[in-house]
């Protein structure tokens, strides 16, 4: 049981990260939509 929470737990990190690096990707080409007009 404890190795199936450990695994939930690397797979949520794993979400997060994810998740973070698209909002910042998202950030970036919001701001650079706002450079170039």
């Amino acid at each position: 049981m404890k190795r199936i929470t450990e695994t939930k737990q690397i797979a949520t990190l794993q979400v997060i990260t994810d998740s973070t690096e698209i909002s910042t990707i998202y950030k970036k080409e919001q701001l650079t939509n706002l450079l170039l007009k």
